[in-house]
């Protein structure tokens, strides 16, 4: 379930889903490329550059997979977000990690802590 906040803290003392925080807030887009940079031991910075390298772009749809299942943001929003790309790509990373979630149980992992990081569902 998403929680409400506005100035993220640091990830050690995120509040989980129950602490009394609102469910209808999506975490903000920089705090969730700073979890996702944190988790790929990367920069947040990465996340949004043209990069190709297979680990950067994995990382990259990560996050913008995590930010569309919380449904408060559009793919437009998203993409134009992580590096000013097109809904297209929002859409594509979308659907590409959420194939793989299903036969990849070391993503779904990373998803997983990703999003109870950032007090994802």
């Amino acid at each position: 379930y998403i929680i409400s906040r506005k100035n993220a803290p640091d990830i050690e003392s995120v509040q989980l889903p129950g602490d009394g925080m609102p469910e209808s807030y999506a975490p903000p887009i920089e705090w969730t490329l700073q979890v996702v940079a944190k988790i790929y031991k990367l920069k947040p910075i990465e996340l949004k550059q043209r990069g190709r390298d297979a680990y950067i772009v994995e990382a990259r749809q990560v996050a913008m997979y995590v930010l569309a299942m919380t449904n408060k943001y559009s793919f437009t929003y998203i993409g134009q977000a992580i590096g000013g790309r097109s809904p297209a790509t929002a859409t594509h990373a979308f659907a590409r990690i959420g194939n793989r979630v299903t036969t990849d149980p070391d993503l779904k992992n990373k998803v997983v802590e990703i999003q109870s990081l950032i007090g994802g569902k």
